[in-house]
């Protein structure tokens, strides 16, 4: 005898949700250029300047596994640490393939305009960047970038000019924030002349003394950023000398 649901007061059952079927949530595909397609790119452009750039990567292979054998035979097992150090050997292959090909890249990249801060976006911390603070029509750039550090101005330039456009912005900078420490750069390959080359940009970045708190940084950035220059611009050319006439 089927049995008869009662009216009680008890707990009501929810109706369950029907779980539905494919994925949820798709993530959006990364745009650009796949890690492998980015790696073949690179190792283009080091072969072109560096025709060993591949025999030390497979050095670095044989003496990760090498080490791992000799790691096998001192435990008396060859299997787990071989495997272990097969796997560990293609980051570190990786590692000095990128080492190797870094010189190349910044020697292909030097000249265009930019490359200073783009070198600056791939560092590690909390770094205010602002681009292009100074520049001329030779597109020679002053880029501001605030971090722990205080203020550093880079500029890259090949003419002389693009001292004056530092020393411009460096004045100005500390009449806004006297307190703060301004740091210059000038990016290039004269080391004699006080300038920092490409490839030790970051290094010298790093070195800075830290004197400034993220809470400093970030009010330092909001303080400068809030200074606009409402200079307005001169035309560029030759001022017409003749005017026409009115047409009456």
């Amino acid at each position: 005898m089927a049995r008869v649901p009662s009216s009680s007061t008890g707990p009501t059952r929810q109706p369950t949700r029907q779980r539905r079927f494919g994925r949820k949530n798709r993530k959006p595909k990364r745009e650009g250029p796949s890690a492998f397609a980015q790696i073949r790119e690179t190792y283009k452009i080091a072969r072109r300047h560096d025709h060993l750039v591949l025999v030390w990567p497979a050095v670095a292979i044989l003496v990760t596994i090498g080490i791992g054998v000799g790691v096998g035979f001192g435990i008396g097992s060859l299997l787990i640490p071989t495997i272990v150090a097969a796997i560990l050997s293609l980051p570190v292959a990786l590692r000095v393939f990128l080492g190797r090909a870094r010189p190349a890249i910044y020697t292909e990249a030097k000249d265009r305009p930019g490359i200073a801060i783009h070198e600056v976006r791939q560092m590690r911390g909390d770094w205010k960047i602002t681009e292009a603070v100074q520049f001329n029509r030779n597109q020679e750039f002053v880029h501001r970038v605030i971090g722990k550090p205080g203020v550093i101005l880079i500029a890259e330039g090949r003419s002389r000019n693009v001292r004056d456009l530092l020393s411009s912005e460096a004045r100005r900078t500390r009449r806004i924030a006297p307190d703060s420490p301004v740091h210059e750069i000038l990016v290039g390959d004269r080391e004699d002349e006080g300038q920092i080359p490409l490839v030790k940009l970051r290094r010298h970045m790093m070195r800075l003394p830290r004197t400034l708190r993220p809470a400093d940084v970030k009010a330092l950035d909001v303080k400068l950023k809030a200074v606009v220059n409402t200079s307005m611009p001169i035309p560029k050319g030759p001022i017409p000398t003749r005017m026409p006439r009115k047409l009456r």
